[in-house]
């Protein structure tokens, strides 16, 4: 899925909301964060083999080891995300092998992993406040606020008028 040409592309401009680059395979614990924050944002790549500061190419020693790295860190985030493709690929570059990691886009749930949500901004993984997440969950469609109980409210809120032009136009 990854050619040659377009992976050098990503990693010269560097790190963005969309690219994550690193020099090796973190803990499953740090990866998941990274991934559950580009699936809640905008999606995007993780390219494993490259350091970030200077942009160069160092490679994986162990490119399967990697691969298992990212598999055990996408078990983590909840709901189960489905990485594009569903498998990492392994990459070679200057004769080093990399390991990238599409994150596709959604506009469905929110994922989080070690019971946070976590969101992309800028070239950071961070998580999201409690208005956030309901902000996103509304604007994915995920919370139906109609069907919502209208908290503190009392019969007194209640605008008779419009109730009654209400039913009068009801079939």
């Amino acid at each position: 899925m990854w050619n040659e040409e377009e992976l050098r592309r990503l990693i010269a401009h560097g790190e963005t909301s969309t690219v994550e680059l690193k020099v090796a395979p973190p803990r499953p614990t740090e990866l998941a964060e990274r991934l559950c924050g580009m699936a809640n944002a905008q999606g995007g790549c993780l390219i494993i083999g490259v350091e970030d500061g200077i942009l160069k190419i160092v490679g994986v020693q162990d490119a399967r080891a990697a691969v298992d790295v990212v598999l055990r860190a996408a078990r983590q985030i909840q709901p189960l995300l489905v990485l594009d493709p569903p498998e990492p690929e392994i990459c070679s570059l200057d004769g080093k092998h990399l390991v990238v990691v599409g994150v596709p886009p959604h506009r469905g749930p929110l994922y989080q992993s070690s019971g946070v949500f976590w969101i992309r901004r800028s070239t950071h993984t961070i998580p999201l406040t409690l208005s956030e997440v309901f902000e996103l969950a509304n604007d994915r469609g995920l919370i139906r606020w109609e069907v919502q109980p209208a908290r503190k409210a009392t019969l007194q809120d209640i605008d008779l008028e419009r109730v009654h032009a209400y039913l009068r136009r009801r079939s």
